[in-house]
């Protein structure tokens, strides 16, 4: 377990240095984006969590696209006594497909954890 967080951290020291060097050519995402959601988790044993969710991405070239996120879920439907948070961290890739001028589909794929 020790090892999955030393990539885990290695990884995110990785991605966080490309996220802050700038990039010369990116057109399908001009610059640094941030974004803020809502999200909802079912659990078999908690039942239905709801929660925040948050990512930050930046260009490395017109077609890629580092992120971080993260996010925080409670299931606190059932009484604060009994309530249990789940917070889970991410860095993803985002590849940007070809497309139309007024549509950008994508492909995000990435790494994260469940705390």
């Amino acid at each position: 377990m020790k090892r999955f967080f030393r990539l885990l951290t290695l990884a995110t020291f990785l991605i966080t240095g490309s996220l802050l060097q700038p990039a010369d050519d990116a057109m399908a995402q001009a610059a640094t984006r941030f974004g803020i959601g809502f999200n909802g988790l079912i659990s078999t044993t908690d039942g239905l969590g709801l929660g925040i969710r948050s990512r930050i991405s930046a260009p490395v070239n017109a077609d890629l696209s580092f992120a971080a996120d993260l996010g925080l879920t409670g299931f606190i439907l059932q009484g604060r006594d009994d309530a249990s948070y789940v917070f889970d961290p991410q860095v993803s890739a985002i590849v940007t497909l070809p497309g139309r001028r007024d549509k950008m589909p994508y492909i995000l794929g990435g790494v994260g954890a469940y705390v």
